[in-house]
């Protein structure tokens, strides 16, 4: 019990880190401006504010894929006391698949905390946050070549691996998208906050990103669900299955509040008819309030996610 209490929290730690990382880094890339078009001042606060807290999303990402590793470690030998046991952790890195795929991702999860570390500020539309976001998604899609993917064969295997990326990099885009668009929400120096006409620009060019990640979720989740849930009977009648409908419901509230953000106050935002200033306070409290709304179900999907990834599938049992 301990081990897999273990297991699930390193996961989502992990999912976490790196979902911040990669949703960021394409968030500053494609959805973010500097607010009112500014230099450098313009940008400064929320630039090393948001750096220093993906400096500690990857920091994260690391130390949870190393309790990941020894939690694993512990799982396929004699108990708890093989964590730390060095024999055992070199055997699972040196013999077996999972092993390979995370000493790979272990120094990659190193040279990305200490590229974050060594400077704090946010991936920029420039090579180093090309860089970032280019580890940031191997590090996802990695996750893909463990875990349940394996039990499939031949090019069934390769089709689930394929899609369980896909479905990786979708949350990414729309969680770790959040992350930083909340983060802009709520800037501590209130003098380099977004006005309303440039925060409707920028969750305007973040819809477009939501709309890729729903597109990714929705299809690739249909694909995973063939090869792990196999029917609706099992949603209901297995461990697995309900908490896979716990998920479901969760990216439904989800998207529920996308939608209202994107066709009902973004367009009041828009609208000539609320061009005073407490009108257009009114209708920021509202997307502010839906997006920490999303993030906390977005964190309820990846807590089920972290949940799901220690059970066995409903169409195994």
């Amino acid at each position: 019990m301990l081990i897999t209490t273990v297991l699930i929290a390193s996961r989502f730690v992990h999912y976490f880190g790196l979902m911040a990382l990669f949703g960021a880094a394409v968030f500053q890339v494609i959805a973010f401006r500097p607010p009112h078009g500014g230099g450098p001042e313009g940008v400064d606060g929320l630039s090393v504010g948001l750096g220093r807290f993906l400096a500690g999303a990857g920091l994260a990402s690391l130390v949870s894929a190393c309790v990941w590793l020894a939690a694993a470690a512990a799982q396929v030998s004699d108990g708890p006391a093989d964590a730390m046991n060095a024999h055992a952790l070199f055997r699972l890195l040196t013999e077996t698949s999972f092993g390979n795929v995370w000493a790979l991702r272990l120094s990659l999860s190193l040279v990305l905390a200490l590229a974050l570390l060594a400077r704090p500020r946010a991936p920029g539309r420039d090579l180093r946050g090309l860089a970032l976001m280019g580890l940031a998604a191997v590090l996802l899609v990695s996750l893909a070549w463990t875990g349940h993917t394996q039990l499939r064969e031949g090019a069934e295997r390769w089709i689930h691996r394929t899609s369980d990326a896909l479905h990786l990099l979708g949350a990414s885009l729309w969680l770790g998208g959040l992350m930083s668009l909340g983060y802009i929400l709520w800037p501590r120096d209130r003098s380099r906050a977004h006005d309303a006409a440039e925060m409707v620009a920028t969750l305007s060019r973040f819809s477009a990103l939501g709309y890729l990640a729903v597109a990714l979720l929705v299809v690739s989740g249909v694909v995973n669900a063939e090869f792990l849930v196999g029917g609706v009977d099992h949603l209901v009648g297995t461990n697995y299955g309900r908490v896979l409908a716990a998920k479901l419901v969760l990216f439904t509230c989800m998207l529920t509040l996308a939608g209202a953000n994107r066709f009902w106050i973004v367009p009041r935002l828009k609208s000539a008819g609320c061009g005073s200033a407490g009108c257009e306070a009114t209708w920021m409290r509202r997307i502010r309030r839906h997006v920490l709304l999303e993030q906390v179900f977005g964190l309820g999907v990846l807590a089920c996610v972290s949940v799901l990834g220690t059970l066995t599938p409903a169409a195994s049992s």
